[in-house]
């Protein structure tokens, strides 16, 4: 990975952890629960509630996102990232580009997904 490579990357890390921070803070206020006095119906009370959770589950996703996005920022110096942890072939640019934090290559990850042995090895 050049210079350059890791440059433009540490940028769009940057740039992903403050999008998820702003995220966690909108999913916080939503996942706030209703208060018992708020003036609201018995259905529209339980769909708020259904709102809640899926507010919570969203924000537990978005926190281990945000915290995998920092452990790559940390670990971007480290000559070995890049790197697929499987394989330990380089992993391609464009996909650290769209998965920042990203530790396996395509086929190696398809591995793990269906049990079945890459031909990258």
């Amino acid at each position: 990975m050049t210079p350059d490579e890791k440059e433009e990357l540490k940028h769009l890390l940057e740039e992903e952890i403050q999008a998820a921070d702003r995220t966690i803070e909108r999913l916080k206020e939503a996942s706030q629960a209703v208060a018992p006095d708020n003036a609201l119906g018995r259905l529209t009370r339980m769909e708020t509630m259904g709102d809640q959770q899926m507010s919570k589950a969203k924000l537990f996703k978005m926190q281990e996102r945000r915290a995998e996005l920092r452990k790559a920022l940390r670990n971007l110096p480290n000559p070995q990232f890049g790197l697929c942890n499987l394989c330990k072939q380089t992993l391609p640019q464009e996909r650290l580009l769209a998965v920042p934090e990203a530790q396996l290559c395509v086929p190696c990850l398809n591995q793990l997904r269906t049990g079945k042995k890459s031909t990258r090895n």
